[in-house]
């Protein structure tokens, strides 16, 4: 499994987490506030075409530019 891969199951199965805990405790909405962002990042990374880096490793590849 790719990392690719592997973030689109961690997007989804974290979005589906939050709907099922929101059934429970309204207030898990909030969440989305957190989570959203970095899933569209994530999604802007792998559609992207200049940085291969960014392409493969989708948010974690952001890094990169911190050093």
């Amino acid at each position: 499994m790719t990392v690719r891969q592997l973030f689109i199951l961690i997007s989804i199965l974290l979005s589906l987490s939050i709907v099922l805990l929101a059934l429970l405790w309204t207030n898990a909405f909030w969440l989305f506030m957190v989570i959203l962002p970095l899933i569209g990042l994530g999604i802007h990374d792998m559609v992207q075409t200049e940085h291969t880096i960014l392409r493969l490793y989708p948010v974690i590849g952001r890094i990169r530019f911190l050093f």
